[in-house]
């Protein structure tokens, strides 16, 4: 991908997002929501394109800002409501995290009543209650990437692939 005429390296989101869909289609989850943040620009509004179209017509969309508070409270007023949906993915881990704090205050297992999946891989995903299934960013062969596009201009865009993370919060077993 590029902006313009300025070269990029960014992570395959369409690989990552396309790949969370079917991990939960795998674990039996139909419909799988997807949340959002106030905007949908950049490589987050990239996410929720793909998983649109990788969803299909029976998935809900949710939004809030890109905060753990934010999406703590989101699935607080879900759970109230009695409107979680079983299946969720968070366009941010910072979401995927608040979602899984959220949930738990609510006395809503994870996985057994919500499984979530966070989109970028960051440290703190490991050591989440349960531990947080993610796409894990390829960094250090974006870094590589970046560093020969540094050296060599005619070189193409890249887009490295994000591979799926399993942990505990869709359902799998980690190890």
């Amino acid at each position: 991908p590029t902006t313009g005429d300025t070269p990029l390296v960014t992570a395959d989101n369409e690989g990552a997002v396309e790949e969370a869909v079917a991990h939960l289609r795998a674990h039996g989850h139909r419909d799988i929501a997807f949340l959002a943040g106030p905007l949908d620009t950049g490589p987050v509004g990239r996410r929720r394109q793909v998983w649109q179209a990788a969803a299909g017509s029976r998935a809900v969309l949710l939004r809030s800002d890109y905060s753990r508070a934010a999406a703590d409270a989101l699935i607080r007023r879900l759970a109230a409501a009695d409107t979680v949906p079983h299946a969720l993915i968070a366009a941010t881990d910072e979401q995927a995290i608040g979602l899984l704090s959220g949930a738990c205050a609510a006395g809503l297992p994870v996985p057994g009543r919500v499984a979530v999946i966070g989109l970028d891989g960051t440290p703190d995903s490991a050591h989440t209650a349960p531990s947080l299934t993610v796409t894990g960013q390829p960094l250090e062969s974006m870094a590589r990437q970046a560093v020969d596009l540094l050296f060599d201009r005619a070189a193409p865009s890249l887009a490295s692939r994000a591979a799926l993370v399993r942990r505990r919060s869709c359902g799998c077993e980690e190890g």
